[in-house]
């Protein structure tokens, strides 16, 4: 029982950013005209998003250009020609838009978008994130951190217990 709620709780999580990629132009396409279709019939062509979502060691969905890998109980997210990887015991692992997250040991929330790098290498209950223009958050080892790199600012620590920002286009 207690894997069924682990699993639940992960996928409750990253289940919005999937309808949003996927369900949406789902429901966009619905019209809810229930006339009987008349004239010439065309099909239209969506594009491809690139998303990928990897869940306790499964690869669930792959398209185009991302790539999500997980193992042991974490979840893994990426589109948009991104690389999401969690590995270890309830990672949750977020990556958009050219980005590379990733997270080793248990409990981590890694996120990456825009270009940014963000990287959890052991230790458990970091939180971690890097928005933009190459920006770079790794935590070796550490744990009970929150790493935040905006706009190409770049925090590397292998400390626990840390409250590490920067963003260097708004000071």
């Amino acid at each position: 029982m207690g894997t069924s709620i682990k699993c639940l709780s992960a996928v409750g999580v990253g289940a919005p950013i999937v309808a949003l990629f996927i369900g949406a132009p789902t429901a966009l396409a619905a019209t809810g005209d229930s006339s009987p279709a008349t004239g010439t019939l065309s099909t239209q062509q969506t594009p491809d998003l690139g998303v990928a979502v990897s869940a306790g060691g499964h690869d669930l969905l792959t398209t185009a250009d991302s790539t999500a890998t997980t193992t042991g109980p974490s979840l893994a997210i990426a589109f948009n020609n991104s690389t999401a990887t969690a590995n270890g015991t309830g990672n949750i692992v977020l990556a958009g838009n050219n980005g590379t997250a990733s997270a080793t040991g248990d409990f981590n929330n890694v996120a990456a978008f825009n270009n940014g790098i963000a990287q959890v290498n052991g230790g458990s209950r970091n939180n971690v994130l890097a928005v933009g223009d190459s920006s770079t958050a790794v935590v070796n080892g550490g744990s009970n951190n929150v790493v935040a790199e905006l706009c190409g600012g770049s925090k590397v620590t292998a400390q626990s217990d840390q409250i590490l920002t920067s963003s260097p286009c708004l000071e």
